[in-house]
């Protein structure tokens, strides 16, 4: 391939020390970069049991907020649209995280290849196809963890309107207060703002994530460190 091609010509080294402890190095970051996808993709899976159940309490609610009476109904029906809303958008990230992508392996009849090498040149082959398969994974698993905040952040959200649906729904019942109808329209501009502008807004903070999606800029080498969150 012209991609490994190019990075073997970058590999001038004669030493086999030096090329010995590149392998190790590249082995070592291409291991931690197939971890941050495996991270990523087993915190969408336990994102999807809790909007699973958080689900589970639509029906029940429909039926309190169709029994809900006066002015406070509207705020209701608006927390629990809104609920919904991000449980949907929730759901959406965390499938996108799981999603098939494509992955790139060099072919296990690579070996043969180095067969007729001498043990420098070996190395050579050995490193390059290690930094082409990195550099093949990390613009994917940056992808998936774009996703999974968005996918938790969304989760957050869904849980913190469900929980004032309830609170909004005891209230009523109970005779606590009288929840006004501007109440209904201040609460529906701020879930449409949440739910349009909101993701955008933490990103651009540098809250719980960032707006970039593909590969982060080139660090110099004693800064390459990769979070997870």
């Amino acid at each position: 391939m012209r991609e490994i091609r190019e990075i073997r010509e970058q590999l001038v080294s004669e030493d086999i020390d030096v090329l010995e402890q590149s392998l190790r190095f590249a082995s070592a970051r291409g291991a931690q970069e197939a971890e941050r996808g495996k991270v990523a993709e087993a915190r969408a899976t336990a994102m999807l049991a809790i909007l699973g159940i958080l689900a589970g309490f639509i029906v029940p609610l429909v039926g309190m907020v169709e029994a809900a009476k006066g002015d406070g109904k509207w705020s209701l029906l608006v927390l629990f649209l809104g609920s919904l809303l991000f449980l949907v958008k929730g759901l959406y990230n965390a499938v996108r995280v799981l999603g098939v992508s494509k992955m790139y392996r060099l072919e296990i009849d690579t070996v043969f290849d180095f067969q007729p090498l001498a043990r420098p040149d070996a190395l050579r082959e050995e490193i390059a196809g290690l930094i082409w398969e990195y550099r093949k994974a990390v613009q994917p698993n940056t992808e998936k963890l774009f996703r999974l905040h968005r996918c938790q952040r969304s989760g957050l959200l869904a849980i913190i309107f469900f929980m004032l649906c309830g609170i909004f729904l005891l209230a009523a019942r109970e005779e606590w207060l009288q929840v006004p109808l501007w109440a209904a329209g201040a609460l529906a501009v701020l879930a449409a703002l949440l739910l349009v502008f909101g993701d955008n807004i933490f990103e651009r903070l540098g809250i719980w994530g960032t707006t970039n999606k593909m590969v982060p800029a080139t660090k110099p080498p004693e800064a390459k460190e990769t979070t997870v969150s």
